[in-house]
């Protein structure tokens, strides 16, 4: 009985030790849509928008990669699901180019329980494209990786610990 309460105790802090995965969120789209008035960058500019929360608070990484070559796209991140035809919206973070690519990224501090909206939007009036966007959280925090190592520890103590030789009695 001992050992499987050994064994099952080792097997939860092992269980318990695993860290947490971070945020990874895709989406593919286009500003094709036709969506043109109330774009954030102006009259005539076609946008496309993405709606997403967060499981945990930190730093994230946003990129928006053009799939039509050449194309130049922009990217602003509202807070509350703002709706970006609206004169008061909350523009958190905007980007146009990256590193002198086309390619837009931003890192922003972002928080559980807010409504965010990415949009899309083409940097020159009148022109679409198809996109890629990326959402990449952050890593685990470095205590959660310590729990891990101690649970993995233990669970190799548990199979390395062997006990001493045991007797046999028979009754007499």
């Amino acid at each position: 009985m001992r050992k499987s309460s050994v064994a099952l105790v080792y097997a939860v802090f092992g269980i318990l030790a695993t860290p947490a995965m971070a945020l990874s969120l895709s989406h593919t789209g286009s500003t094709e849509s036709g969506k043109s008035s109330g774009s954030p960058r102006g009259e005539g500019f076609f946008y496309d928008t993405f709606d997403f929360v967060v499981d945990k608070n930190g730093p994230y990484d946003l990129h928006l990669v053009a799939l039509d070559p050449g194309k130049d796209l922009f990217l602003y991140l509202l807070a509350g699901g703002s709706d970006p035809s609206d004169a008061s919206r909350a523009v958190i973070g905007a980007n146009d180019d990256s590193g002198g690519n086309l390619n837009p990224w931003l890192q922003q501090e972002l928080a559980t329980n807010v409504k965010y909206t990415a949009v899309f939007t083409s940097y020159r009036s009148g022109e679409t494209s198809r996109y890629l966007f990326n959402v990449n959280g952050p890593v685990p925090e470095p205590a959660t990786w310590a729990m891990m190592i101690v649970g993995f520890a233990l669970v190799g103590a548990a199979l390395r610990y062997r006990r001493g030789t045991s007797t046999v009695r028979f009754a007499a």
